[in-house]
């Protein structure tokens, strides 16, 4: 399986790929045909001999013996072709990251986790930042950490020494490892502060979002109003409703007035009390108290 940290120089070649071989001898290709060669012969055995079944289990067993030893074979290959880039200095391997001093690690896994931030983010994969490749600055900090902590290994070899040329080289060294660290340490920052920037971009991109959403919210709202106002006052290609004024109420109680005078004459002719308060008539009387 490829190594997701690799860090390769531009224009390096990359290992041979075989990808029919690589997908024929994968194990899920190989437990596949080996589970159906056993299926096949288990039906054969039931119906025609139960020799069939050790035959299907003997086929089963080389598919899966093949698919091993070719997988095997891609993989040595695949290391071979590797350890040639890495001796002709085309390709620093996570493995050689790994056994760096703390210092020069650091270094690398922060240049990783910058660029990785900023290939995830929006700015990036929405185009904001053009075309980014951060291939040579991955390669040149990986380079630089592993040759920075072979000088400080060296360094430690040459310190116990008295000889004056190792003190020398001890001190030379140290002079080269302070400029190399030196220089990682503000490519590093470098990548660290454009990871902010990409931060910064996608903030201002959500925000965008936001406001497009409250104004599309806003021209929704003022689409509505309009309607609402259009149906409340009309427009000037369309009559206001009019206002229908008092007439129907003022005909109830026009109606309610003869009512109640028609209500008094009747309780006079059956001699029963009335009720002055209403009609007409009783607004007459009442006229005449004042």
């Amino acid at each position: 399986m490829s190594d997701p940290y690799e860090y390769y120089a531009v224009g390096a070649p990359r290992p041979r790929s075989r990808p029919v071989l690589t997908l024929v001898s994968s194990r899920t290709v190989t437990m596949n045909v080996a589970a159906v060669c056993v299926a096949i012969a288990l039906v054969a055995a039931s119906v025609v001999h139960i020799g069939f079944l050790l035959a299907g289990a003997f086929v089963a067993m080389v598919v899966l013996a093949s698919g091993a030893w070719v997988r095997e074979g891609l993989e040595n290959e695949r290391d071979s072709d590797k350890a040639a880039l890495v001796a002709a200095g085309y390709l620093v391997t996570n493995r050689e990251v790994a056994q760096c001093h703390k210092k020069d690690r650091g270094y690398v896994e922060k240049a990783r986790s910058a660029t990785a931030l900023i290939a995830a983010s929006n700015a990036a994969t929405d185009g904001w930042l053009g075309d980014i490749d951060f291939a040579p600055d991955l390669f040149w900090i990986a380079t630089t950490a592993v040759q920075a902590s072979a000088m400080n290994a060296l360094i430690n070899k040459l310190k116990p020494s008295r000889r004056p040329s190792d003190k020398q080289a001890a001190a030379d060294g140290k002079q080269w490892l302070d400029a190399q660290r030196s220089k990682l340490d503000e490519r590093v920052k470098l990548l660290e502060e454009a990871a902010k920037h990409a931060r910064s971009v996608d903030d201002r991109l959500a925000r965008q979002k936001q406001v497009t959403a409250r104004l599309a919210l806003r021209s929704a709202e003022a689409e509505r109003v309009a309607a609402l106002r259009v149906r409340l006052i009309g427009t000037q290609h369309r009559a206001s409703v009019p206002d229908p004024g008092p007439d129907a109420a003022e005909a109830i109680r026009a109606r309610a007035e003869a009512f109640y005078d028609v209500d008094d004459i009747n309780r006079r002719v059956a001699d029963e009390p009335v009720d002055n308060g209403g009609g007409v008539i009783g607004w007459f009387r009442r006229l005449v108290r004042l």
